[in-house]
């Protein structure tokens, strides 16, 4: 098998959330830049100068496009940013993959609170089907939707989950019985914790059973925003500070073990602003 080359990237928080002060630190067109130069300077892949022959490269963002959702021109910002990274990488946009995270809500509108995000999203990528017409963030109904991203010539299957969900039916009383004695267990806009339904994974489990001949030689790759187990920042004493234990997957455990049972080899997210890798090992099972 090829090696398969991903340029992982999170929480880029284009603009600003106006009377907080919380803003990205990049100028406009920095990031692209910022981010080309850094992945050339490591020398671990060599950028292709001719248009008809694209960098052999994924770009996987896993969510916070923007700081904040309500604000349509950050995220028209936010997908010019992605395109000149594109342009100078030289990659095919369908060599991209994004999911939402919680800062692309848009907390103003209960009733669609990713219309923003998957306008602009809609706009960028054409002919996408990432849940464009399911009504996401309304509806419970996830059998519609494709979840599976395979690319044969790699031999890689990417699934792209969406965790900044705040309308499942079930979501204040997981909220309460995972975390009862948190202060803000009663007002579910006032931390950003994230849940992927279980309907979902049902959905993602059918579609790997329906292609497992397809699927069998490919690495699966499972993408959502926030961590699914705690990520203790450097600077932050565990002791006195909430952040660590609340700001993360309210069913995480849950949602690796299904994972694990769908052989998905790998999970990459965002939300935490911490680099962490972490190795899950199957004692259960023989390794060759």
């Amino acid at each position: 098998m090829s090696e398969i080359r991903i340029l992982h990237l999170s929480d880029i928080h284009i603009g600003e959330i106006k009377n907080t002060g919380f803003k990205h630190c990049f100028r406009k067109g920095g990031f692209p830049k910022k981010v080309a130069n850094a992945l050339k300077e490591t020398n671990t892949i060599t950028i292709s100068d001719n248009p008809e022959n694209p960098t052999d490269l994924f770009l996987v963002i896993s969510g916070d496009l923007v700081c904040d959702g309500a604000e349509s021109v950050d995220y028209e910002n936010s997908f010019q940013e992605v395109e000149q990274l594109r342009k100078r990488l030289n990659i095919s946009r369908k060599r991209i993959i994004i999911v939402p995270g919680n800062h692309d809500l848009n907390r103003a509108d209960s009733s669609n609170p990713l219309k923003h995000y998957f306008d602009s999203h809609n706009s960028y990528f054409e002919n996408t089907r990432l849940l464009l017409d399911n009504g996401f963030g309304v509806s419970n109904s996830f059998n519609k939707t494709k979840w599976v991203y395979e690319y044969p010539e790699n031999r890689v299957a990417f699934i792209p989950l969406y965790s900044a969900y705040p309308n499942a039916k079930y979501w204040p009383e997981l909220i309460k019985e995972k975390f009862p004695h948190s202060e803000y267990s009663n007002n579910l806009w006032l931390f950003d914790r994230g849940l992927i339904a279980y309907e979902q994974l049902d959905s993602v489990k059918k579609e790997l059973d329906d292609n497992k001949d397809a699927l069998k030689n490919s690495i699966k790759i499972a993408i959502f925003h926030h961590n699914p187990l705690p990520v203790t920042r450097p600077c932050v004493n565990t002791a006195d500070h909430d952040f660590p234990d609340i700001c993360l997957l309210a069913n995480g455990p849950e949602v690796l073990s299904r994972l694990c049972g769908m052989c998905i080899n790998v999970v990459l997210h965002g939300h935490a602003h911490q680099n962490s890798i972490h190795y899950h090992v199957d004692n259960d099972k023989e390794h060759s």
